[in-house]
């Protein structure tokens, strides 16, 4: 501990505090001797506290600092010596103030910037980094041909006829559709040819197969409700074969109930 020399005494130290004397007994403590130092608590063996004169302000060095550690606080006198340092130090109302830096206890200060990146700012920086993305994402240029507005939707009946086919076309109805437009067709011609409403199903297919017969019809009507009824039974996905008979069923109609030569045959 140049230039003081450190030795290790016994005795008991006294300090001062205006008029009172406070009596602090050590078993064992280190002491300090030097040039420079003036005794503040001391004995010929050497000084528990010295003062340097010639800085300012004045500056006490505890030579064994055991004296006011955590552990030397429990022992008897030395927290009453701890506190008498400490007013005697202080000047009127000033502040104490442990400097641990010796120790390593560096308090380093803290950039805003690296505040944004640990928690709970880090959270917050975050979704601002991804609404930032979002909008550059947003103002940037499209790729490829941009898509076309659907046409709006047509009025009139033709417009209403298209809606309500696609809409057929979604459920996957058609085959039924096709059959029971078939079958209905066949019996507003019979309504219309005034047939005997006692008829069985098959009786009337044979009666309206005779007056086809009598006025040129060449479409056989029970030949067509029969392929009809097979086809929608299979459950076939192919149509054609369903919108072929229903053309050939409206044919009939206009045949059986208007004459073949208004309806002719297509090719």
């Amino acid at each position: 501990m140049s230039p003081w020399l450190a030795s290790c005494v016994i005795g008991l130290f006294s300090i001062p505090v205006q008029v009172v004397t406070v009596e602090v007994p050590f078993k064992s403590v280190v002491s300090i001797k030097g040039a420079g130092l003036r005794a503040v608590i001391g004995s010929d063996r050497g000084m528990l506290i010295g003062e340097i004169s010639e800085r300012n302000p004045r500056i006490w060095v505890l030579s064994d600092p055991d004296v006011i550690a955590n552990h030397g606080l429990a022992r008897e006198g030395n927290a009453a010596l701890a506190v008498a340092i400490i007013k005697r130090l202080r000047r009127a109302e000033g502040r104490v103030v442990f400097d641990e830096t010796v120790h390593g206890y560096v308090a380093k200060p803290v950039s805003p910037l690296l505040l944004l990146f640990r928690f709970p700012f880090v959270v917050a920086t975050v979704q601002g980094l991804i609404a930032v993305a979002l909008l550059l994402w947003a103002t940037t240029a499209r790729f490829g041909v941009p898509q076309s507005a659907p046409p709006p939707l047509s009025a009139g009946r033709e417009g209403l006829l298209q809606n309500m086919a696609k809409l057929i076309e979604f459920t996957g109805h058609q085959p039924v559709m096709i059959v029971r437009y078939i079958q209905e067709t066949v019996r507003d011609v019979a309504r219309q040819l005034h047939a005997p409403r006692e008829l069985s199903r098959e009786a009337l297919m044979a009666w309206l197969q005779r007056v086809g017969t009598a006025r040129g019809a060449d479409v056989d009507c029970g030949a067509v409700v029969r392929r009809a009824s097979e086809l929608g039974v299979a459950g076939r996905r192919d149509l054609t074969p369903l919108i072929r008979l229903a053309r050939d069923i409206h044919r009939w109609k206009g045949e059986i109930l208007d004459g073949r030569a208004r309806h002719p045959r297509s090719h």
